[in-house]
């Protein structure tokens, strides 16, 4: 088994360099002589990342601020890959900062430089910061879930804790599904994007087209990192969700598939007496996944018509 705390020293380090990383690019971003605010709203984005990111260094790295077991959440693969993507991609960022104004001299940015600015005003941009935004998203649910736990589990009133675990149940599945809304609707928007700008004068014509190429396969690169972001925090959300479940009902669920049209009850099901009275019970159910018109209950159930579910 893997030592939870060799885990989290390398989830330490990589959050470490993507914080250097983070601070370094903001230096370039506040070097860049005239920058359009495109480029320089890109700093509170930074900004906002390198919160998550410090609080994340600090827990990890403190040994009387989680449990082990908890800090091994945070520590995950999912999360430590989201903290090393957004270090990849700030460090890429760097370079291509340098050369969008490699023609602009002193205090006053070309015009080749402020018309690819502008090219990227309209994908890149937003494809990075997106990515930066789902970092966030990704460290923070993992983060804000094991305090949650950590919490809970110092608290004595038991009725009190099962009202707050399903309300952060609810919350945490509300909150996730609104990344992924957002998340999947701005990378359907970049994948649609057509990279132009209407307004350049003819005289601009091979300028434009040059520029054009770069920015279209920059942006094709930056979508696919999205993808990837996005895949980290959706898994990170499964594990929060199934983590705030178990410590609500002792029951842990992963891989559990139902096929098109059938139906399924995974977990405990009528179950008489309170939550809490089945507390020492552990299920592991792994994975659930529901294809086509299949329906499922999965985890306590009370007062169900098992027959009504299976017509």
């Amino acid at each position: 088994m893997t030592d939870p705390l060799s885990v989290t020293a390398g989830v330490v380090g990589i959050a470490a360099a993507a914080l250097h990383t983070i601070h370094v690019l903001i230096e370039d971003i506040e070097n860049v002589k005239g920058a359009p605010k495109a480029i320089t709203d890109i700093k509170s984005d930074l900004t906002a990342v390198e919160g998550s990111l410090s609080s994340l260094h600090q827990v990890l790295d403190d040994p009387e601020a989680l449990p082990d077991a908890l800090k091994a959440q945070i520590g995950s693969k999912n999360i430590e890959n989201a903290v090393r993507g957004c270090d990849i991609a700030c460090s890429d960022f760097r370079e291509p900062l340098k050369s969008w104004t490699k023609h602009s001299t002193g205090d006053k940015t070309s015009k080749r430089d402020r018309l690819k600015i502008g090219l990227l005003k309209q994908g890149k941009i937003k494809a990075f910061t997106q990515q930066l935004a789902s970092c966030k998203a990704t460290v923070s649910m993992g983060l804000d879930t094991a305090n949650f736990l950590n919490s809970c589990r110092q608290r004595r009133d038991t009725d009190a804790i099962k009202r707050m675990l399903e309300d952060r149940e609810q919350q945490v599945a509300q909150e996730g599904a609104l990344v992924l809304r957002n998340t999947t609707d701005m990378i359907n928007t970049l994948e649609g994007l057509s990279i132009s700008d209407e307004s350049s004068a003819e005289e601009d014509g091979p300028i434009l087209d040059e520029v054009q190429q770069e920015v279209q396969q920059e942006l094709r690169e930056d979508i696919a990192r999205c993808q990837k972001q996005l895949q980290y925090f959706e898994s990170t959300l499964t594990e929060s969700l199934s983590n705030v479940h178990e410590e609500r009902t002792g029951v842990k669920i992963k891989k559990v598939k139902i096929d098109d049209d059938g139906r399924a009850l995974v977990g405990i099901i009528n179950v008489e007496g309170e939550v809490d009275q089945i507390k020492q019970i552990k299920i592991d159910i792994e994975d659930v996944a529901v294809n086509k018109r299949a329906k499922a209950v999965v985890g306590v159930a009370k007062g169900m018509d098992i027959n009504a579910f299976f017509k």
